[in-house]
């Protein structure tokens, strides 16, 4: 259901649903078979959503009194699409229970048998003072039951909120208790996740009220249990449409994880404060739209007595995006117990500034690209980290922060989606900011925020010169405070450090982030958010080194799970992509595939499914592919981000060409030599152009342009490029880097090719020393240089020498089969053909016919 449906299949669903199309078979059956299909199938999703949206019969044929195994049925309690619920005696226990039970008709679905089962496993697993405890599962007589605790009393939350609606008045000491009871779910909630259940489907409804009015939770149906493949099933859609929240509305594969039962219980949080739904319409399809798109209305804009706090918490739930809101429900929990305890939330209510952000997200200003979202994305996010850092003088940074908000919103009215007076460039912006900074010399603490904020936006939107120069002065004013960890002074670092490293000044970008993270770390918990990010940062720039040694720890630090919180999801998808990349160089191409895999699907929750970031994921898989030997796949993957980085940055941008510049290495897996080395002659001339020739994006390039001259037998056009890329490239990737190793095994095939034999073999052999002692030897690297050596000693006629040097590497091919791309019957053939120049023939035939016979 990701895109609505055509009008008229839409209007004919909304009758089915309201009861006003009379004999729906036959309705059905009278449409165009495209129309009937439309609504069959909006008909299935959507009854997937709610036992409501399904028939349920008075019970079928059980009476009162039957008994199905050791439970004898006393009274029917309730019914839904799956089913019946009654209350019945347990005969052996004489205990009183729930007893649930799947229609016989169910029965016969599959689907719906496997979550009559699923919340059967859900329940077992869960033992909580707040979760409805499961006794026993099982089948009689054909029909499948659970067997659950009977909370006394038969109320659910929704029945309680509708008879507050028809009373018209709450009770004194209401909201207090309602957070009381709501953190006893959110701390049940929290338990579930620990123990890998996610509920999906949490409302008033599915909530049962004990006598003494305690909470507990319970109807596990729609539950996700951690590492069942089923669940993930693209376009799945799981829930109850007021509860929702937009990735399941969405349906999106592997996005309906625990941030989804934190939304829902900000639903369900919104009506308990209100006593309305926080997304109302004529239609299901209206409120899975309002869901998606429409922000709710302030809880305290329906009730004022609403306190200000908790309507902050229960917003901050049902933020739209999953890492906008709290990063685990334990966290959601405990902002109720601060609430309750008299002490700051840690949630913060949206200003004008955010606000603006979530406008222009909607609404892409033409100027500048969404520069304006840029910058308001820079201050919020600034802001936050002020708080994270908690200063002591809380007194001054409440004035500084309040001062810094004022100007930012001086700053933007002229560009407020609230304000009708145009849109201005983000140029523009910052001039007019920098003109306004420049009267703040009597409030440096103030002028030195704004500096770092005003940064950051000139480098989001890749206007590095003027990043650097906001970043420099922030620095010398916030020099002038003599505050150590003061934010801007670290804001100013964090932008130097990735201007740096965007530039190409990698040793620079590196020595600026590592004092941002090591000045963070000094005054920051080593688990917090500030801490993890700053972390994160100087992880990627050292593996643009590729000194991948130092970034490990730092990026598996970044994702531990110690501390009061669990890691930032974008902290998280940035950490598995660079360990993604640690796994490839490694030769470790399973694991890489399923740490890319992992970014992939955080960078589509975070951004959706055309961001940038996509893009360079998707590269990252296709560099995977091409070492797998599947070229076609690559080159898919390339196509995909190639389409995103030419729609979103334009045609001249370095990573639209860089996505080329991948395109011509799947070209080259394929064979298609020719066609490569014209995708990487014109990646090379135009990062040269655009970047520098000494760039490492432009390196890159031309070390793929030789590897393509090399395969088309031109060597003497490889020669000059690879003399240069030596000269250069070990100052750049560095001299124990792997790119420069990949250089030169190219300058021994290079030598080799024109003659030079004893050369080549003198070059190969240093190499392949450092290869083994950095890498180890089972490594990719080791086996080309191996294969290389071993072709120029028969070359050389030193059969003995290329018999040894075959021999290796069959036996590095057998200890990691379909890990290499040489399989073994190719390293068998290999190895044969040498022993036929030795004169051993039956050796080579008995190698030969291994050969045929292995992969």
């Amino acid at each position: 259901m990701d895109a609505p449906l055509p009008d008229q299949a839409g209007a004919l669903v909304e009758q089915i649903l309201e009861g006003a199309a009379g004999d729906v078979d036959a309705l059905l059956a009278a449409l165009e078979p495209e129309l009937r299909g439309q609504v069959e199938e909006a008909l299935v999703a959507l009854r997937r959503l709610d036992g409501a949206f399904a028939p349920g019969g008075p019970g079928g044929d059980l009476q009162a009194g039957q008994e199905l195994g050791e439970y004898r049925l006393v009274r029917l309690l309730g019914r839904g699409g799956m089913g019946t619920v009654w209350e019945a005696e347990q005969a052996t226990l004489r205990r009183r229970v729930a007893l649930k039970i799947l229609d016989s008709g169910q029965v016969a679905q599959p689907q719906q048998l496997a979550r009559f089962r699923r919340e059967a496993e859900a329940g077992a697993r869960l033992r909580h003072p707040h979760i409805v405890t499961v006794h026993a599962v099982g089948e009689e007589q054909g029909r499948h039951y659970i067997a659950q605790e009977l909370v006394e009393g038969g109320r659910t939350l929704a029945d309680e909120l509708a008879e507050l609606r028809q009373a018209g008045r709450l009770p004194a000491g209401y909201y207090r208790r309602a957070a009381e009871r709501l953190a006893d779910v959110a701390r049940a909630l929290a338990y579930a996740h620990e123990a890998g259940v996610v509920h999906r489907d949490v409302k008033p409804s599915n909530i049962l009220v004990e006598r003494d009015g305690r909470l507990r939770i319970g109807d596990f149906g729609l539950a996700m249990l951690v590492g069942d493949p089923a669940l993930s099933r693209s376009g799945d859609i799981a829930g109850t449409p007021f509860y929702m929240s937009p990735e399941q509305v969405a349906g999106r594969r592997g996005a309906q994880g625990p941030s989804a039962d934190v939304f829902s219980l900000g639903a369900t949080m919104y009506e308990v404060l209100t006593l309305q739904r926080p997304f109302e319409g004529d239609s299901i399809l209206e409120v899975l739209g309002k869901i998606r798109e429409t922000e709710p209305r302030d809880p305290r804009e329906i009730r004022e007595r609403v306190p200000a706090d908790l309507a902050v918490i229960c917003l901050h739930a049902l933020e739209k995006k999953p890492e906008r809101r709290y990063p685990a429900i334990s966290a959601f929990a405990e902002d109720l117990r601060r609430f309750l305890a008299d002490q700051p939330i840690t949630a913060r209510p949206p200003g004008v500034l955010e606000r603006a952000q979530r406008w222009a997200r909607r609404h892409p200003v033409a100027t500048v690209g969404g520069s304006i979202a840029a910058v308001a994305f820079a201050a919020v996010s600034f802001l936050l980290v002020q708080n994270a850092l908690a200063r002591k003088d809380a007194e001054a940074e409440a004035s500084t922060a309040q001062n810094v908000t004022d100007f930012l919103e001086d700053l933007f009215r002229g560009v407020s989606p609230f304000e009708t007076r145009g849109s201005r460039t983000l140029k523009e912006i910052l001039d007019d900011g920098i003109r306004q900074i420049d009267q703040l010399d009597d409030e440096p603490r103030v002028q030195a925020r704004l500096l770092g904020i005003l940064a950051y936006a000139a480098l989001d939107t890749a206007d590095f010169a003027r990043a650097d120069e906001l970043a420099q002065r922030c620095l010398l004013v916030a020099g002038t405070l003599g505050e150590e960890g003061d934010p801007a002074r670290l804001r100013a670092l964090s932008v130097l450090g990735q201007s740096q490293v965007h530039q190409g000044h990698l040793e620079e970008g590196v020595r600026f982030l590592r004092e941002y993270y090591e000045r963070t770390a000094a005054i920051a918990e080593a688990a917090s958010p500030a801490v993890r990010s700053a972390a994160t940062y100087l992880a990627a720039a050292l593996m643009q080194l590729e000194r991948s040694d130092e970034a490990e720890p730092l990026l598996r630090a970044a994702l531990s799970p110690g501390g009061p919180e669990l890691p930032q999801i974008g902290v998280r998808v940035t950490a598995q992509y660079w360990l993604g990349w640690i796994e490839f160089d490694r030769s470790h191409y399973v694991a890489a595939e399923s740490l890319f895999r992992g970014a992939l699907a955080g960078y589509q929750q975070l951004d959706g499914p055309d961001h940038v970031q996509v893009g360079g994921v998707l590269l990252a898989l296709a560099s995977v592919r091409s070492e797998q030997g599947d070229g076609a796949e690559a080159q898919s993957l390339c196509e995909r981000a190639h389409a995103i980085y030419e729609r979103e940055l334009g045609p001249d941008d370095h990573r639209t060409i860089g996505a080329l510049m991948e395109l011509g290495n799947a070209f080259a897996v394929q064979g298609n030599h020719e066609q490569a080395a014209a995708a990487h002659r014109g990646a090379y001339d135009a990062l040269s152009a655009k970047l520098s020739p000494t760039h490492p994006f432009a390196l890159n390039a031309a070390s793929n342009l030789v590897a393509d001259y090399i395969k088309l037998e031109r060597p003497a056009d490889a020669a000059p490029l690879l003399d240069s890329l030596l000269e250069h490239g070990a100052e750049v990737f560095g001299a124990d880097s792997m790119s420069y190793r990949m250089l030169r095994l190219k300058k021994g095939i290079v030598l080799g090719e024109t003659g030079q034999l004893e050369e080549a073999l003198r070059w190969l052999e240093e190499l392949l020393a450092d290869v083994e002692r950095i890498e180890g030897p089972d490594h990719s690297l080791t086996v080309d240089t191996l294969c290389r050596l071993a072709l120029y000693r028969e070359e050389t006629q030193d059969y003995a020498g290329a018999a040894e040097l075959r021999e290796r590497v069959l036996e590095i091919v057998r200890r990691r089969p379909g890990a290499l791309h040489i399989s073994t019957s190719d390293a068998l053939r290999s190895l044969a053909h040498v022993r036929r120049l030795q004169g051993r023939e039956e050796e080579a035939a008995a190698l030969e016919a291994e050969a045929g016979s292995s992969p």
